[in-house]
């Protein structure tokens, strides 16, 4: 979960001159590698390959050779996931698209995936099992009502293109007045505040791509995660450069830290609760840090030391 800056300067996902425009189309552009015949044109290959060029190359042995690609080879991806090297190329090359779970299990351990890569790469290969491929009621009253009325720490609902949807007092306090209607994705690149508002810009930054990128797999046929993307990529380079690094986050629980003009310095946990009946829609709930609880998420900075401001329950809003 992406924190949201300063409410001056916020981008909204409408009715703002800063929001994702509906004109804006994504272009699939992507160069081919030498070798290789055909660009690779689906998110499978294109994920795959990114991976394949992360991935730690074995040990240098003196052979007065040098490598030609940066990570590991297909041929090398291949041996290791038990695969052929004809097959591992056309699942690169999106000529083929369906491998079984025992293919996924050996490619994810060739790659040295993360959970949340796994899961992503499962997503990928197996499109019509994502939560976003089931239909749903179209209703979020009940999560909706527990943000806004049942939680007393600080709130906020989240749709799958990060444009806040509901929030509490405490969110109010934290976020300003006009937090719903806000995109916290798209604020970290557009807007000037997001920049001071997070003591580890770029970690941030990473987070909200890795954020997005998991939500346009599990949602590609949500049109609000299209256009935030498609709307980022045309007015940020820094937004561009991170998207195809290919970071993958998924939502959950983990640290955040924040500098707000009026609270000061804020070290919190969050923790995201899915909705059950509508896909990409989930309550996010800050509290304070205690020590000793799970940090270690992309999100996570390590550069601030922590006043624990609390602005939730009875207890009154700190000052700075």
């Amino acid at each position: 979960m992406v924190g949201v800056p300063h409410p001056v300067g916020a981008v909204r996902h409408s009715g703002n001159r800063d929001a994702p425009s509906r004109s804006c189309t994504l272009r699939s552009h992507r160069p081919t590698e030498r070798g290789s015949a055909v660009a690779s044109v689906t998110p499978l290959g294109e994920f795959l390959r990114s991976r394949r060029r992360a991935a730690r190359p074995p040990a240098p042995v003196s052979t007065g050779t040098r490598r030609r690609v940066p990570g590991l080879r297909r041929e090398e991806v291949a041996s290791r996931a038990g695969v052929s090297v004809d097959y591992y190329v056309r699942l690169e090359q999106g000529r083929e698209t369906n491998p079984s779970t025992k293919v996924i299990a050996g490619l994810s351990a060739a790659l040295g995936l993360g959970e949340d890569e796994t899961a992503h790469l499962r997503v990928l290969a197996r499109p019509e099992a994502a939560p976003g491929s089931r239909r749903h009621p179209a209703s979020a009253s009940g999560l909706k009502t527990l943000v806004e009325h049942q939680l007393t720490d600080p709130a906020i609902l989240l749709d799958a293109s990060g444009t806040v949807r509901a929030g509490n007092m405490g969110a109010r306090l934290l976020y300003g007045e006009d937090v719903v209607g806000r995109n916290i994705v798209a604020e970290v690149f557009l807007s000037d505040e997001g920049r001071s508002f997070y003591p580890d810009w770029g970690s941030a930054a990473r987070c909200s791509v890795g954020v997005l990128r998991a939500s346009a797999a599990i949602y590609p046929e949500n049109r609000e995660v299209r256009e935030v993307v498609a709307e980022l990529k045309s007015r940020s380079l820094e937004f561009r450069d991170i998207w195809q690094r290919y970071p993958i986050m998924r939502k959950g629980s983990g640290r955040k830290l924040m500098h707000h003009q009026e609270l000061g310095h804020l070290d919190l946990a969050y923790e995201a609760l899915e909705s059950p009946v509508v896909p990409g829609l989930q309550a996010v709930v800050y509290r304070p840090w205690e020590g000793g609880e799970r940090g270690d998420t992309p999100c996570e900075g390590s550069a601030l030391t922590s006043n624990h401001h609390y602005f939730g329950g009875s207890r009154s809003l700190p000052t700075s």
